[in-house]
This record gives C-alpha cells, sequence and structure tokens, in this order.
C-alpha cells in the first residue's frame, strides 16, 4: 500500500500540470499531450490481476488526480489483444501501453498495485462499476426473477466433476422456487458478457479460480459462494469482493478430502505444493449446496 501511494503522489506531482495547463481543453486534445501510463507486469496476467491490479488501481488514481475531468469521452491507445482492449477502454484520458512498449518520447507513470485499505473500495468502487455499466451498456432490471450462476470450468483443473447431477438438482431446486438458472464457463466470454451476467446474477457460484473476479460486479445484496478444494486457502478474491461491496454476502465452502481429487503429482517445492493443493478437482454434494444457499438467503431476508 506504500508503494501504491508514492507512486499515486508521483502521478499528481508529475500529471497535474498538464491538467492544469488543458483545463479548457477536450478529451481528446488532452490524449494526444506526451504521456501514457505504463501497466505493470500483471498485464500479462490472467483477468484476476488486470481487474483487480491494473484497471481498478488505474481507476482510482486517475480519479484523484484528474476528479474534475469526465470519463466519458475516454481513449485508449494499446498493442493488447482485443479483449484486454475492450477491458482497459475504461479509464483514462491517456493512451495506456503495456510494460514492451516504451518510446522514448514520452513520459510514463507506473501503476498496478492490489489496494488494501478499505475506504479505497468503499469511496471509488461504486464510481468503477457506473463507468464500467455506462461505458458497455449494462442493463439491470430492477425486478426479475431470483438468478442462480454456477461456473464449470473448462481444462481438467478445478472443476466440478458430478456437474450433470449438479445441474439438476439446482434446476429442479429452482424450478420449485421459480428462480432461473445459469451454467456457464467464461474462459470464452467477453468483459461486457461477463459484466452482463453479473448484473442479472443473485447467487453467483464458483471453484476458487478468476472467474470470481467477478463477485464484485453482482446484483445488489448478491450472494457469493466461493468453493475451496480440501487443504486450500486464499482470502484474496473474497477480500477484494467484500471490500468492494460491502452489500453482499460472501460464503467460503471449504471441501472435505474424500470429494477432492489431485489433478498433480504432490511436491515439496513450494510453488508446486501450492498447486497441488488448489487444483484439485471438486465433487459437489446437491444437497448441501442448496442448504447453504437456503441458510445464506434465509440470513439476507
Amino acid at each position: 500500500m506504500q508503494t501504491f501511494i508514492k507512486k499515486l503522489l508521483l502521478s499528481a506531482v508529475v500529471l497535474m500540470p498538464v491538467l492544469l495547463s488543458s483545463e479548457n481543453n477536450s478529451p481528446s486534445d488532452t490524449a494526444e499531450k506526451s504521456w501514457y501510463l505504463e501497466l505493470g507486469p500483471c498485464a500479462e496476467c490472467n483477468y484476476c490481476h488486470i481487474i483487480r491490479d491494473n484497471l481498478f488501481p488505474i481507476f482510482v488514481a486517475l480519479a484523484q488526480v484528474n476528479h474534475h475531468r469526465t470519463y466519458k469521452d475516454n481513449r485508449l491507445y494499446s498493442n493488447k489483444t482485443p479483449f484486454k482492449r475492450e477491458i482497459f477502454n475504461v479509464v483514462s484520458d491517456y493512451p495506456i501501453q503495456s510494460r514492451s512498449y516504451n518510446p522514448t518520447t514520452m513520459q510514463k507513470l507506473s501503476f498496478g498495485f492490489p489496494l488494501e485499505k478499505k475506504d479505497v473500495y468503499t469511496q471509488y468502487f461504486p464510481l468503477f462499476l457506473a463507468q464500467l455499466h455506462e461505458r458497455f451498456g449494462i442493463n439491470s432490471p430492477a425486478a426479475h426473477k431470483t438468478t442462480i450462476t454456477l461456473v464449470q470450468r473448462l481444462g481438467s483443473r478445478r472443476v466440478i466433476v458430478n456437474i450433470s447431477d449438479l445441474q439438476r438438482a439446482l434446476q429442479n431446486y429452482c424450478d420449485a422456487h421459480n428462480y432461473v438458472l445459469n451454467i456457464v464457463n467464461l474462459e470464452s466470454a467477453k468483459f461486457k458478457e461477463q459484466l452482463q451476467l453479473m448484473a442479472d446474477t443473485d447467487i453467483f457460484i464458483a471453484c476458487h479460480g478468476a472467474a470470481l473476479t467477478n463477485a464484485p460486479f453482482i446484483r445488489k445484496k448478491g450472494i457469493v459462494i466461493e468453493i475451496f478444494p480440501y487443504n486450500f486457502n486464499y482470502t484474496f478474491l473474497r477480500m477484494f469482493a467484500t471490500n468492494s461491496r460491502p452489500d453482499i454476502t460472501y460464503y467460503s465452502w471449504h471441501l472435505p478430502q474424500h470429494k477432492c481429487t489431485p489433478t498433480t503429482v504432490k511436491s515439496f517445492r513450494k510453488e508446486l505444493e501450492f498447486r497441488y493443493w488448489r487444483d484439485q478437482n471438486v465433487t459437489i454434494d446437491p444437497r448441501s449446496l442448496i442448504e447453504i444457499i437456503e441458510h445464506l438467503r434465509r440470513d439476507i431476508h
């Protein structure tokens, strides 16, 4: 956090002359000036790090040094893939480039650090979410059927082994309560599609992984259930969600050993042991999951 604050203060010192000298200029005029934001190394990482460690911190930093400007006409210049260009096209009047792009004629500022203070999330995440919804045209109707979204990962790691049985049980439960059930994989989903999915979701269920980066985008007073395999616990996704959205209910479900199947060979090397426990496949007891959903909904109401 101290490092981030230093970066933030540096940005204010370096950017303020540009902002003051162009106070009467349009955002497009500002974008043409020789400044750019350089993303941290996590910009090349997965969906979680792009959102949590780059996009939101950049938004917060610019909101503090550029608060008198609107975000409606933001522009982005990037050598990213279309998917990442789509994500980053929400925060800045200034060009954003990846670390590999280093023109000598431009000044650079680096961001991309996790934020840990709750008040930062409380103050800025609602603005961040509102801009995402405006930028991508996300609709969240006030009246709709309660919607349960369950994520099934593609590939061979952290998958739900008995997904067919679980889907059947959840569908019966939803039919009995006039709910809607979505079974989705998000690996190929566009950012806009994921935002809209969460805007329509009241109960979000997923095994630990990047899909839970979407938890703060859930509907008001939503429920999030993160499924952990045996002997594994990692809280940063929960912290990101609950700090960003104090109104949601976040439940961590730790499965017993007999419900989990390793997908890699155990190793005494720390990083490999971490993956060994994290990447177990899981078998979900449908009745237990439905009981958890019922319990959490009773607590809310």
